[in-house]
């Protein structure tokens, strides 16, 4: 298998998560909308949806050095960048950013 093809196969694996963890865990926006409240709450202040994905990616990341060879991980980090892409919109206009850099 040449790398394009290790790459597709990398994201059809995690693509195929997505469905797996919808049955588990329900729809991804009501989900990450009810963890971005409880996440407000614990550290009182506004949390987005965004920034819990942000946060479990990195959680994923931290976990990859321990064990490399543990896919679970890096198909876990592929979808939640999949899904602070799904929520940027909301994130940027929250934060007025624009071109990467925060207006205040």
């Amino acid at each position: 298998m040449n790398g394009k093809e290790k790459a597709a196969d990398t994201l059809r694996t995690a693509a195929s998560l997505l469905d797996e963890r919808a049955e588990l865990y329900g729809d991804p926006s009501d989900n990450f909308s009810r963890i971005s409240r409880i996440a407000s709450v614990i550290l009182d202040a506004h949390v987005t949806r965004y920034e819990v994905a942000a946060v479990l990616a990195a959680v994923k990341l931290g976990r990859i050095p321990n064990d490399p060879e543990y896919g679970d991980s890096y198909d876990d980090a592929i979808n939640y960048i999949v899904f602070m892409k799904m929520f940027r919109e909301e994130y940027v206009a929250l934060n007025k950013i624009g071109k990467g850099l925060k207006v205040d």
